[in-house]
């Protein structure tokens, strides 16, 4: 955010960047009417007296829904999830939402649990992914987890997508074009 210029007078803002209270009393100093929050968690975004805020993010719960919708239209009969390996509320979301479309069609997926207080955990997701039950599908928390999920199938020696079905969310370009 270009706080530095004097002569900088915004209406609003969109960003996609978390907002310390200093900022948005600058910006409503500055004559800021409004703020366009581009992230999935909205408290990272204080409220100020007059500063008018509106989210713009995912719907967490509908795509932990399409990407079970979308396994099970696979005629899998295993499902798992790969969360991320930090709290994040939204993709608890996604994973929940996940977990109960599947447990509505009588299915009960494999969440994978971190260990966070070990330092090789993709030694731990590789032993978990090898012992999923085959074939299965395996929606990963964002791009990045997918990844993490393939590397790991990759180390394990297990076929992708005939064992093990992966689907990454978030469309991180990077990933996605290699």
């Amino acid at each position: 955010v270009p706080m530095s210029s004097a002569n900088w007078r915004p209406d609003g803002i969109i960003t996609d960047r978390a907002l310390g209270r200093a900022q948005v009393k600058r910006m409503q100093q500055l004559g800021l009417k409004g703020i366009i929050a581009l992230r999935d968690d909205e408290s990272s975004y204080p409220s100020v007296r007059g500063v008018g805020l509106r989210h713009v993010g995912c719907d967490n719960a509908r795509i932990g829904d399409a990407g079970a919708r979308f396994l099970m239209a696979k005629k899998l009969r295993h499902f798992a999830y790969v969360p991320a390996n930090v709290k994040d509320a939204s993709l608890d979301c996604r994973q929940n939402a996940f977990a109960d479309t599947l447990m509505a069609a009588g299915f009960t997926p494999c969440i994978y649990r971190s260990p966070r207080t070990r330092q090789n955990s993709s030694d731990d997701l590789v032993r978990w992914i090898a012992d999923l039950p085959k074939p299965c599908g395996v929606m990963a928390a964002f791009d990045q987890r997918a990844k993490n999920v393939l590397d790991a199938c990759r180390t394990a020696q297990i076929n992708v997508p005939a064992q093990i079905l992966v689907l990454g969310v978030d469309d991180e370009e990077y990933i996605c074009e290699n």
